[in-house]
């Protein structure tokens, strides 16, 4: 259900006609035309480090397979479809995995697979958004699996390893959460094995890309480069919280050397490295003479990401405010269950979104967890019917008691007792 809703709004809408190039794809237009791992901005820049290798090498493959106009845009978008669905498919299981009902996750993964809220995210393939939420998804069952059945051993610890070092090589922003979650392991299993054998699977599949970055940028990265340049971007005297609206005010063509050649013939002159250098002294340059406008800003991102602020309309913005205050509140609720999962997933809501407070917020930024907040909605949703539903029958049988039809009372007594109960 999911592929066919977003491949028919593809195809029907005609989105793969935009052939604009953002970094990742810059990047992967680079690799297939043989320049290396390279160039990401307006002009040739040289080798660089701004976005992951994992999705711009799986891109370049389509490039080089079915050339860089639209035949490439279509198989790029139907491909980012389905991730986009194998994520809804696996919801329901992975729902059972962190220990809620079977019609708990089958409600979520029928919401997220008829309601494609945050369309372009999920079909353009334009950022690695898909491939992070699939991570996400797979790498807390995972995780959820290893504390419920108490397998810390060396052999597991190799295996969480691998899965969490493929994911960082896609999505370097799940790094924090990884650090997290190991230590929250380490305290329940009081296995050091299990963390070593991690730690060393994490950084041998780490480190080709750490050592290339070494020998081509000078600096030994292992997630991205761009960390300062997007500090600055988001926090100056024009920045606003809202991505959308710092594209309107033109802060792109000001500060971003995708759009402004300026910029990107520094970071030719500079080299990347130095350059994000330099930006990252710029923000924090601003953010120590500006303290109050950035706690400001930071409390405004903070809002926007769980509660953004879309022009689709009305429906999907009740929708989006739904998916995340009921979320919360599921969590909440969920959290006295006293769960193996509750811990997992509090790590997941508090420590994932911490680096979006600190730059500018769109909708794809709160994408990877949305499946997540998706079943903790349906949760607590399932939950006040369920209470709704049982105070209904109660309220029916006490007017029928009062009515005086007699024959119903001790029903009626057992029904509230057991239900008080």
């Amino acid at each position: 259900m999911a592929f066919a809703v977003r491949a028919a709004l593809v195809v029907g809408m005609r989105q793969y006609l935009d052939l604009e190039r953002y970094e990742l794809e810059r990047v992967a237009l680079a690799l297939a035309a043989g320049q290396g791992f390279a160039n990401p901005y307006s002009l040739a820049t040289g080798p660089t480090a701004h976005v992951s290798p994992g999705y711009p090498i799986i891109l370049s493959q389509i490039y080089r397979l079915f050339g860089t106009g639209i035949p490439a845009e279509l198989v790029k978008q139907l491909l980012a479809c389905a991730v986009t669905a194998l994520q809804c498919a696996l919801i329901p299981t992975v729902a059972r995995i962190l220990g809620f009902t079977t019609i708990t996750g089958l409600t979520a993964g029928t919401l997220s697979a008829l309601l494609p809220l945050k369309f372009q995210t999920e079909t353009t393939g334009d950022w690695e958004a898909n491939y992070t939420a699939l991570a996400l998804l797979l790498l807390t069952a995972h995780t959820v699996w290893t504390w419920r059945s108490g397998d810390f051993s060396f052999r597991s610890g190799l295996r969480h390893g691998a899965c969490w070092g493929v994911s960082l090589l896609f999505a370097s922003a799940l790094m924090p959460l990884w650090i997290v979650l190991l230590a929250g392991s380490l305290f329940r299993g009081r296995s050091l094995r299990f963390g070593v054998a991690q730690i060393l699977t994490v950084g041998l599949l780490l480190a080709p890309w750490a050592v290339r970055n070494y020998r081509e940028l000078g600096s030994f990265i292992v997630t991205r480069s761009n960390t300062g340049l997007e500090l600055r971007f988001s926090n100056n005297d024009s920045a606003s919280a809202r991505e959308p609206i710092n594209l309107r005010r033109g802060l792109y063509d000001r500060y971003h050397p995708l759009q402004n050649r300026a910029e990107a013939l520094k970071v030719r002159q500079m080299g990347e490295v130095a350059y994000n250098r330099e930006a990252m002294a710029q923000a924090a340059d601003w953010i120590a003479t500006h303290p109050a406008r950035f706690a400001a800003k930071t409390l405004e991102r903070f809002w926007i990401y769980w509660f953004p602020v879309d022009t689709g309309g009305l429906i999907k913005g009740v929708l989006l405010w739904f998916i995340s205050g009921f979320g919360l509140a599921g969590f909440w609720y969920w959290s006295r269950t006293g769960e193996v999962s509750v811990p997992v997933i509090g790590a997941i809501l508090a420590v994932y979104p911490l680096p979006n407070y600190l730059i500018h917020v769109g909708l794809r930024h709160s994408y990877a967890i949305e499946w997540l907040t998706e079943i903790l909605a349906c949760y607590l949703l399932l939950q006040v019917l369920r209470v709704l539903q049982v105070l209904r029958v109660l309220k029916v049988l006490r007017v029928l008691q009062v009515l005086g039809c007699y024959k119903w009372s001790g029903v009626t007594s057992a029904l509230v007792g057991g239900q008080e109960r």
